[in-house]
């Protein structure tokens, strides 16, 4: 994973609350395209990628991606899994904020330590 030990990089915590506040704008905003879906690039992310799920195969969908896009995609993985995990098991992860935690960044970090133990499946 992309050193993020700069003074400007955004932490996980800090995109994670920029993004909810823009989804939740986006989702009040009823007027037309949202600016990045008119230009052709994913929906809230800096750099648009062709096919980007040809590359769930080769262990690559967050590979080669700007630092920002990287953690909003492993946000949306980390939000779209809890969901699931609740939805069709029922199942409360620790730490999660289905679990009532405060937030749900205990549970964010134990989800980035599962990928990490994956090999390739992180950028270096």
């Amino acid at each position: 994973m992309a050193d993020t030990s700069s003074a400007s990089a955004a932490s996980p915590d800090q995109l994670c609350a920029k993004q909810a506040a823009a989804s939740a704008s986006a989702s009040a905003s009823t007027t037309g395209p949202s600016s990045a879906s008119a230009t052709g690039s994913a929906r809230g992310l800096t750099v648009a990628i062709e096919k980007p799920f040809h590359r769930l195969n080769d262990r690559a969908w967050v590979h080669d991606r700007p630092e920002e896009d990287t953690y909003k995609l492993l946000i949306d993985t980390y939000r779209l899994r809890m969901d699931d995990d609740f939805k069709f098991e029922g199942k409360r992860n620790a730490g999660s904020l289905y679990a009532n935690a405060s937030n749900g960044i205990e549970a964010f970090r134990q989800f980035l330590r599962l990928a990490e133990s994956r090999d390739g499946l992180l950028p270096p």
